[in-house]
């Protein structure tokens, strides 16, 4: 075994193949073979001689995998700060004696401000859980984060139960359980997708998979307990659950080691100059249109998921069948967070970029012309295809700031990077006050091709200064 190392450390540290070598190591042991099966030992700029064997010891250890369930599962409970439009209508309802459990009577403007805020809290407290956990380490970040997330929630339940005061829900929900969720879900992602060099389309999109469909079926089961136990029961369920989930994943979830010290030094500084920090990343124009590239994408998404169900009904759905319609929305939504995983593991990030460019026009063209035609089967394919655009804007957004700006602040790119989620729901509530004014949905979806073009305009900018 060990003239096997010392075989393929030598094989390394050439710049290329040579065929004597080649066909010695192909007598050798399996795992030389599949190293060279994978690739891995083309030699490139961006892949230095450590980065190679930390690949090798990390493809070996198989506990990463249980790393990636765990952090499934914990995206899946952190996804419920996402389904605010199931979460917020109980709170909308006035109190009686005959619906002990109604809350408010709070205006949608209201409400919907809330939701403003825990997607702020969200996106800048995911960049600060990438300096805490440089700071004081990944278990201690992602247990605060586990008790923001939880007693957000849970003081939501308690103190509104007694109080009409709006401030409380903004403070608790949107502010602290947002922030939390959060810390989480930057921090988790990158301590994961750390694990995964060989395949961090699929982590990522396994993980963004599990924060998209907790929010669908979390919301379904929100939906079902308000008639039955009420909204602050949910609250205070759901609070102590996820919370308990995230600290768990915290304690299960281990950071990966460090590549080994047998460092080709030279090409380990190289590796470190093609990484972008994030104040030379903010000062980058290629950042800028990634960032927009990215916006766009999962403003399209964002927008769409708000009109699903009434968009279906106007095409001539009954209510129950454009709840199905908005669900198989959300669906396909999730499950193509994974497939884009897979496909920029497979052809890499500028297939996957094109992929998504050529998926939010198209979507955007069928929106527009089941806004003309009122087609319930125009409509169902639109919805199918919107939901794959959806779900690659959060895969995107991960993969492109590792791809991009590099590993060695990869947390942090990633933190500011998500930030576009932001921009995502100001453009929501741009197209909702456009549809509210006009009181039909064509200028709504022209102005969803517009910002698709926009998008293809900045894909191809992108690639054209990027050589993969």
């Amino acid at each position: 075994m060990k003239e096997n190392y010392d075989l393929l450390t030598a094989v390394l540290q050439k710049k290329t193949l040579i065929r004597p070598v080649h066909s010695k190591i192909q007598s050798e042991s399996g795992l030389v073979k599949a190293v060279l099966k994978d690739g891995l030992l083309r030699r490139s700029k961006k892949t230095s001689l450590p980065e190679r064997r930390g690949i090798l010891n990390l493809e070996k250890n198989k506990v990463r995998w249980l790393y990636l369930g765990t952090g499934v599962i914990s995206m899946f409970f952190a996804g419920i700060l996402y389904d605010w439009s199931v979460l917020k209508s109980p709170l909308a309802l006035k109190y009686s004696s005959e619906t002990f459990f109604a809350g408010f009577g709070w205006d949608d403007d209201a409400l919907s401000l809330n939701f403003s805020i825990a997607i702020c809290a969200f996106c800048f407290a995911g960049v600060l859980g990438s300096i805490l956990t440089k700071k004081i380490g990944y278990l201690k970040t992602v247990v605060l984060a586990g008790l923001l997330s939880g007693f957000g929630f849970v003081l939501t339940s308690v103190l509104l139960r007694g109080s009409d005061q709006l401030f409380l829900l903004y403070l608790l929900y949107g502010l602290v359980a947002g922030a939390g969720i959060g810390i989480a879900y930057n921090v988790v992602i990158s301590t994961i997708n750390a694990w995964f060099p060989d395949k961090k389309g699929l982590s990522s999109g396994c993980l963004m998979m599990g924060f998209g469909i907790g929010s669908l079926v979390l919301g379904l089961v929100a939906q079902s307990w308000f008639s039955t136990i009420g909204w602050s029961q949910v609250y205070l369920i759901f609070g102590i659950v996820m919370g308990v989930i995230i600290i768990l994943s915290a304690i299960i979830i281990k950071t990966p080691p460090k590549e080994p010290a047998i460092a080709d030094k030279k090409a380990e500084s190289e590796d470190d100059g093609m990484s972008y920090s994030p104040k030379q990343m903010l000062a980058s124009s290629l950042f800028w249109r990634a960032f927009i590239f990215v916006a766009v994408i999962v403003g399209i998404g964002t927008c769409t998921t708000s009109f699903a169900k009434d968009l279906s009904v106007f095409s001539g759905a009954s209510q129950d069948l454009g709840a199905l319609m908005a669900g198989i929305f959300s669906i396909s939504n999730g499950i193509f967070r994974v497939v884009t995983g897979v496909v920029f593991d497979k052809f890499g990030r500028k297939r996957t970029m094109q992929l998504a460019s050529v998926l939010s026009v198209s979507a955007s063209i069928l929106l527009i012309l089941t806004a003309v035609t009122a087609s319930l089967p125009l409509c169902f394919v639109a919805l199918i295809i919107a939901g794959f655009t959806c779900g690659m804007g959060p895969t995107n957004a991960s993969v492109i700031a590792r791809d991009l700006f590099g590993k060695k602040y990869y947390g942090t790119n990633f933190g500011i990077m998500n930030c576009n989620m932001v921009v995502a729901a100001a453009l929501s509530f741009l197209v909702g006050a456009v549809y509210k004014s006009t009181g039909g949905y064509v200028i709504p979806f022209v102005i969803f091709l517009a910002l698709a073009v926009l998008g293809f305009i900045m894909n191809i900018s992108i690639n054209r200064s990027r050589k993969d």
